[in-house]
């Protein structure tokens, strides 16, 4: 990502113009720019005058400092932009209290008896990948995109290590909605045969086992 379009990025989310602090941007030079977001500093470098792709992303807190005498490193690095702006803002939440959401036809909605279910949101949080939906008869469900979320954040960290090991997540995850189309195929999970039980919970079970993987590896 080039310096131009980081800065248009940072400044979207934060909704600050001019929030990018650029330290001496001579050509074909190293150097550094950062931006604070309340008690959190998001810093990156770039070269060539910013034609050059930017790297080293770190966030660390505003009083955190680095300490060579103890060997203490403040801060973290993290992968790309996306995840160090998640720490300074998250992402704003895709539903807001009051929208309307309905229950896709999942084996799990099925399941929990609330598939093709339309409710009303009735979690009120700027930024969160779940949600509280208050169905027409009173009760309440959860609503949530986790497993599609465990498998981008997989693919991310994956790419960084191999190019071709972001498409490993996404195959998973493609595999994971046909086992789930498979499974409304039947009226009751008692009348699925166990060979076919195994072969759908195989694909959900290895996004979240690429998941902790992913981590470890890029930890």
């Amino acid at each position: 990502m080039k310096l131009a379009k980081a800065i248009k990025k940072i400044e979207k989310r934060l909704g600050k113009k001019g929030c990018v602090t650029i330290s001496n941007p001579h050509r074909n030079v190293n150097f550094k720019a950062w931006v604070q977001h309340g008690d959190q500093i998001l810093s990156f470098w770039t070269s060539n005058g910013g034609e050059d792709d930017c790297h080293l992303w770190h966030v660390r807190g505003v009083n955190d400092h680095s300490d060579p005498h103890t060997d203490y490193f403040a801060g973290t690095h993290l992968s790309n932009l996306t995840q160090a702006l998640n720490w300074l803002q998250p992402a704003p939440s895709k539903f807001k209290k009051g929208d309307a959401v309905r229950f896709k036809d999942t084996k799990r909605n099925t399941r929990w008896l609330r598939a093709g279910k339309v409710g009303i949101v009735i979690t009120d949080e700027a930024a969160t990948d779940h949600w509280s939906v208050l169905l027409p008869d009173g009760t309440k469900q959860t609503y949530s995109m986790m497993r599609f979320a465990a498998c981008l954040v997989t693919s991310i960290k994956f790419g960084t290590l191999a190019t071709w090991g972001a498409i490993i997540p996404l195959v998973a995850f493609a595999l994971d909605r046909w086992m789930v189309w498979e499974g409304e195929k039947y009226e009751n999970i008692e009348d699925m045969p166990i060979l076919t039980k195994i072969t759908i919970v195989l694909p959900a079970m290895s996004i979240w086992i690429m998941l902790l993987i992913a981590l470890v590896k890029t930890s």
